[in-house]
């Protein structure tokens, strides 16, 4: 090449390194700013739990919406949850697996869908008041009597129901149920009585 042209050439391209640096001034990689539209992709498993009381019919509602949350915790709610035809749903009840629920009735028969909840549940809630109130230690049927007597009340076991006066507060039951929803049916879990759990073994 050096005839060729009548020039001799040195070469030094080998004697250093050039970077990209030296002639463009690059900007810096910037991290991304998530939106709200990235939400979904972000598992939320810092909580241990929520607690999600609902009112009755807000289930199937609720039941889609929570899975769009990719909350990994674990839910409790109140005896308004307790709806198999619902939970039981393709799009509802994986999500859900696991889900307890705090109440102070149950009865494992009610788990059936042929039934009307509010007048199934009004019926045993009257049920278990009378049985309540007879088994009272009454020497008249005075208002005081009543109170004093209820007020003296012990622990009391119904169809479905637990009554246990609180420590606190001898007018408030103390005595919850836990059931565990296992993604078919709902599981009577145990009896949650002031601050200790008493397990209950299912035969069903």
């Amino acid at each position: 090449f050096d005839e060729a042209l009548g020039m001799e050439i040195d070469s030094i391209d080998a004697l250093f390194d050039v970077s990209v640096d030296d002639y463009f001034n690059l900007p810096k990689t910037k991290e991304q700013i998530m939106t709200s539209s990235d939400s979904a992709k972000v598992v939320l498993e810092t909580i241990k739990g929520i607690y999600l009381p609902i009112r009755y019919g807000e289930v199937e509602f609720l039941g889609t919406q929570l899975p769009m949350y990719n909350l990994d915790t674990k839910i409790i709610g109140n005896l308004n949850w307790k709806n198999l035809d619902i939970l039981k749903k393709e799009n509802i009840g994986p999500h859900l697996k696991g889900l307890t629920i705090i109440s102070d009735f149950y009865n494992a028969s009610n788990d059936s869908i042929d039934y009307d909840f509010k007048l199934y549940n009004a019926y045993h809630r009257g049920f278990n008041t009378a049985r309540l109130l007879i088994s009272l230690n009454m020497k008249d049927t005075k208002r005081n009597t009543l109170l004093k007597s209820l007020e003296n009340n012990e622990y009391q076991v119904g169809k479905g129901y637990y009554y246990l006066p609180s420590v606190n507060n001898n007018k408030i039951n103390s005595a919850s149920q836990v059931l565990e929803f296992d993604g078919n049916r709902f599981l009577h879990k145990g009896i949650f009585i002031r601050d200790s759990l008493n397990t209950i073994f299912n035969h069903e």
